[in-house]
């Protein structure tokens, strides 16, 4: 195991296996990898934001605002930075990449609602079986959609078609 220091929550990363286990839904993925300092900032401009709609905290709704919101940020964020270092594509398609996650949180959100309600009535009782399905399954969203939306931040901050 290659030895990395480690992130704010004490794990070492990306060799653990902590992290393996994190990779299986796409919120977790990003609540506790590379942007868990600047995610609490952002978090907190979000709730700022919002407290004026009056909106409890904890809804779907008010989740869902404030994914858009602190990807929005993360988007204008990566721009400026992208554009500071000359790239003058860097506003545009590129920042489809950072709306595209919170798009992908309520798609997450909609198939585990659906699947544990299949579960519930079908009867499913948790296992070491079914723990192994829900996981390989949720590895494989998570690779597929970042192989997806990889291209949409790349591309045209390499290729400069804005």
């Amino acid at each position: 195991m290659v030895s990395e220091p480690p992130d704010a929550s004490g794990y070492p990363f990306p060799a653990s296996i902590h992290w393996l286990v994190l990779m299986s839904r796409l919120n977790l993925r990003w609540s506790m990898w590379w942007h868990r300092l600047i995610y609490r900032s952002f978090n907190s401009h979000a709730e700022f934001l919002l407290r004026p709609l009056g909106l409890r905290k904890g809804t779907t709704l008010y989740r869902t605002l404030a994914a858009f919101l602190v990807f929005g940020m993360s988007a204008v964020m990566h721009a400026m930075v992208t554009w500071k270092y000359g790239n003058q594509c860097a506003w545009g398609r590129s920042m489809i990449y950072w709306i595209l996650h919170p798009v992908a949180f309520i798609l997450e959100g909609v198939v585990q609602a659906s699947w544990y309600g299949l579960k519930r009535r079908f009867r499913i009782r948790i296992s070491g079986l079914v723990d192994v399905f829900e996981r390989l399954v949720g590895y494989v969203w998570v690779c597929a959609f970042l192989v997806w939306v990889a291209p949409k931040h790349n591309w045209p901050l390499r290729s400069c078609e804005v």
